[in-house]
C-alpha cells in the first residue's frame, strides 16, 4: 500500500487539528503493517553504535536521551525499510509533544503510519509500540 505525503498529512490533521509542524520529506511512502513494523524494530535492536547494541542506549542521561534516540531510530528503521526491495520510504519518523499515554510530559518519540492507524514507538519506554489517540497524545511535531 502506498500514500502521498498530502494523505500523511490530511490523515494526521484528523488527529491532531491543532498540528501545524509537519514537516514530510518525501512525496510518496510505502505503509507498512503494524507486524512489518514490529519486525522491523526487532531487527534494529541488533545494529550497533560504537560496539553498543541499540537496546542498551535505553535513556542514558543527555548522552542518549528521547530526542537522540527518536532521530537515531528514525535513520535506523527507514534505511533497513528501503533496502528491502527497493521500497519507497516508511512513514517512519519522530514526534515531539506534551502528553503521551495520558501523562503530561514534554517529549520525544518516534512515530509511524501504518495501514491500521497511526502508531508511537517509545524507546524511553523499553520500545513500547501503541496506537495513537487524540484523547491522551497531543503532539506538536512531526518529522518523517
Amino acid at each position: 500500500m502506498e500514500k502521498s505525503s498530502r494523505q500523511l498529512r490530511t490523515e494526521l490533521k484528523e488527529i491532531w487539528p491543532k498540528l501545524r509542524h509537519i514537516w514530510l520529506f518525501d512525496r510518496n511512502f510505502s505503509i507498512p503493517t503494524v507486524d512489518e513494523l514490529k519486525g522491523i524494530l526487532k531487527e534494529i535492536n541488533n545494529y550497533k553504535v560504537a560496539n553498543v547494541g541499540l537496546q542498551d542506549l535505553y535513556n542514558i542521561g543527555d548522552v542518549w536521551d528521547c530526542d537522540d534516540f527518536s532521530v537515531l531510530a528514525t535513520g535506523f528503521v527507514r534505511i533497513n525499510w528501503k533496502l528491502k526491495e527497493n521500497r519507497l520510504p516508511i512513514p517512519f519518523g519522530r514526534a515531539m509533544g506534551n502528553e503521551f499515554r495520558g501523562m503530561p510530559i514534554l517529549h520525544s518519540l518516534n512515530i509511524c503510519v501504518t495501514q491500521e492507524g497511526i502508531y508511537f514507538v517509545d524507546y524511553d519506554d523499553g520500545g513500547r509500540i501503541w496506537k495513537a489517540s487524540p484523547e491522551n497524545d497531543n503532539i506538536f511535531y512531526v518529522s518523517i
